[in-house]
């Protein structure tokens, strides 16, 4: 994360292919989570491709002033992807209660229902929809659960 940034930071894309040198693809972060929901999407949609751009490269440049030179392409992704907000109450909310049992034969498993967004709880939330789903089917897992 820079410092004085509303991003969350960027990653090198290409990290698994263990180069540590060369070419590479840079994945870059930036939540709109002002308190209006509303219009903060709005904000958001209203970005064009020159004003991406120049947001992510202003807020790269101070880490990277070179960065310029060495971009090669720079592909914009607005996704509008929202995450739970947690609040006092949320983990007991009958909405939220709702949504962890199976509608037929579709058994829910995102981190929301932990109310936090965080891979370790995904992981968690995996592991328990594909057990239901093993025991709907009559199947024994050989989880340590």
């Amino acid at each position: 994360m820079l410092r004085d940034s509303e991003a969350l930071g960027y990653v090198a894309a290409t990290h698994q292919s263990l180069k540590d040198h060369g070419p590479t693809v840079w994945t870059w972060y930036r939540p709109f989570a002002g308190p209006d929901c509303d219009a903060e999407r709005a904000r958001l949609r209203a970005l064009d491709w020159p004003a991406c751009a120049r947001m992510i490269m202003d807020d790269l440049r101070p880490a990277h002033p070179d960065l310029e030179g060495l971009v090669a392409r720079l592909d914009v992704m607005r996704w509008g992807h929202a995450m739970v907000r947690p609040e006092p109450g949320l983990l007991w909310d009958p909405a939220l209660l709702a949504l962890s049992r199976p509608f037929g034969g579709i058994h829910f498993a995102h981190t929301e229902l932990s109310g936090l967004a965080l891979f370790e709880e995904a992981q968690d939330h995996g592991l328990r929809a594909a057990e239901e789903v093993l025991a709907a089917l009559g199947r024994r897992s050989g989880s340590w659960r």
